[in-house]
C-alpha cells in the first residue's frame, strides 16, 4: 500500500471528480470472490444455452478486458456470442496495464483494422477500463462503430475505485520509473495524458450510436454512479465487479440489447441521450 502515498494530490481530483469516491474497506473486496459463484451460476443459467435472441448474423463484436486484465478474461463471453450468432473478436490485449494513452491508439487501430476486415462498423463492449476505452473509440471514430456496452466501467469518474486498485496503478507508476517504460506511469493518472483522457471523456457522444452501460451497486472496485453516463441507457445487475464478463443478468441485458446495438434491428427510443 506504500506505493499510494506516490499519487499526488491532484490525482483524485482529475480523474475523480467531487461527489464521486471509490468502495472502502475489505468488505466490499471480500465481496468480490462472488465471481466464481456467478460463472458457475452462469453455466447452469438458461441463457447461456439459449441465449433467446435473433441470429446474429456473424455481426462483429469486439470485446476489450479491464485493467490488469487480457482477452482471456473475455473467454466466457466471447464463446455465448459466437453461440448466438455474432462474430467476437478479441483486442490483442494480453495484459491491460500498459500506457493508456498508447493501449487507446492501438485499440482504435485494431477497430479500423477489423471494421475494414468486415466491411461494416463494430461494435464495442468493454469491462472497467475496457469500457472507458471503447465509449473514447466510438467518440474518436463513429463511423466505425455501431454500438457500446460497458460493463462496471467507470465512466465519469475513472478513478473513483477502491484503494488497492489505485496502489496497483501507483506499483505500475513506479515500476515504470525503474525501467519497465511500456506500463502505465504516472503521467495517464495525474498528467497531460490524463488530462486528455478526461476530456475526450467529457465530449459529446454520438447521438446516432446505441450506447449501453450495465452497472451493480454491490460492485467492490467502482463507484456505480460513475458507470453512470448520461449519454447512456442503464441496465443495473447484481454482482460483483469482476465478475461482469459472467454475470447471468449481464448476459440477459446483452441478449435483449445486441440486436440493436449490433444494427440487427433500429435501436429503441431512449437508448442514448
Amino acid at each position: 500500500m506504500k506505493f499510494v502515498s506516490r499519487i499526488p494530490t491532484g490525482f483524485g481530483t482529475l480523474l475523480c471528480p467531487e461527489g464521486f469516491a471509490g468502495p472502502r474497506g475489505t468488505r466490499a473486496l471480500l465481496d468480490e470472490r462472488r465471481t466464481v459463484a456467478e460463472g458457475r451460476t452462469l453455466l447452469r443459467d438458461p441463457i447461456w444455452t439459449d441465449p433467446g435472441t435473433p441470429h446474429g448474423e456473424h455481426r462483429p463484436v469486439l470485446l476489450l478486458p479491464g485493467f490488469m486484465s487480457g482477452d482471456y478474461s473475455m473467454s466466457l463471453l466471447s464463446r455465448w456470442l459466437r453461440r448466438a450468432g455474432y462474430a467476437p473478436l478479441r483486442s490483442q490485449v494480453r495484459l491491460n496495464v500498459e500506457c493508456s494513452r498508447n493501449t487507446l491508439d492501438r485499440l482504435t487501430r485494431r477497430v479500423e483494422i477489423a471494421a475494414l476486415h468486415e466491411n461494416r462498423p463494430i461494435t464495442l463492449i468493454g469491462h472497467s477500463l475496457g469500457g472507458i476505452y471503447a465509449k473514447t473509440i466510438a467518440m474518436r471514430r463513429p463511423e466505425l462503430v455501431n454500438g457500446v456496452v460497458t460493463l462496471g466501467s467507470p465512466l465519469l469518474a475513472p478513478t473513483a475505485s477502491h484503494k488497492l486498485l489505485l496502489a496497483d496503478v501507483a506499483l505500475l507508476s513506479a515500476l515504470n520509473r525503474a525501467g519497465l517504460k511500456k506500463l502505465m506511469n504516472a503521467d495517464c493518472v495525474h498528467g497531460e495524458c490524463a488530462a486528455d483522457s478526461r476530456a475526450e471523456l467529457a465530449g459529446p457522444f454520438p447521438a446516432h450510436i446505441p450506447f449501453l452501460s450495465v452497472y451493480s451497486r454491490s460492485d467492490g472496485i467502482i463507484d456505480f454512479k460513475a458507470a453512470q453516463d448520461p449519454a447512456a441507457q442503464h441496465v443495473e445487475v447484481d454482482g460483483s465487479h469482476c465478475g461482469m464478463t459472467v454475470n447471468p443478468g449481464v448476459y440477459r441485458a446483452l441478449a435483449e440489447h445486441l440486436p440493436s446495438l449490433t444494427g440487427l434491428r433500429p435501436a429503441q427510443p431512449g437508448a442514448a441521450a
